[in-house]
């Protein structure tokens, strides 16, 4: 077998066609589920008038020290209770941004569909809190 590099050759283009199928795959349910929608939404957020309680979201100091750092906006990485409750459809950003699958979050805290899809316009507060600490 050719070997480029320490790498079978074969191996490499297998490798390469299964991360090429997988961002295709990406892409396509990115567009499908709006994602730049939720990121425009979400940039147009101001974020000057939210509290952070660290503690209670489930934040570290040095991860939103290190978010700060870099000139992003917190409400950018991290979910924040008065954004769910406001925008309950929003729970979709912030859970892809995390990599939770509504699968996970349905075993993990409950289900989010509802608020996701847009079919539920009010979420309780105190679920808010429990969805931005989770994520």
């Amino acid at each position: 077998m050719a070997r480029k590099g320490g790498i079978d050759q074969h191996l490499l283009e297998a490798l390469t066609r299964s991360y090429t199928l997988r961002a295709r795959l990406f892409h396509v349910k990115v567009r499908e589920r709006a994602v730049d929608r939720l990121i425009a939404e979400i940039n147009a957020i101001k974020s000057e008038a939210l509290k952070w309680d660290l503690n209670g979201l489930g934040i570290t100091t040095p991860a939103f020290k290190r978010v700060s750092a870099i000139g992003c906006s917190p409400h950018l990485v991290f979910a924040h209770p008065e954004v769910l409750c406001r925008r309950p459809h929003l729970i979709a950003y912030y859970r892809n941004i995390a990599t939770i699958s509504n699968k996970g979050m349905s075993q993990v805290l409950f289900s989010t569909s509802r608020y996701e899809s847009g079919s539920a316009k009010t979420i309780p507060a105190a679920d808010c809190s429990r969805l931005c600490h989770m994520l």
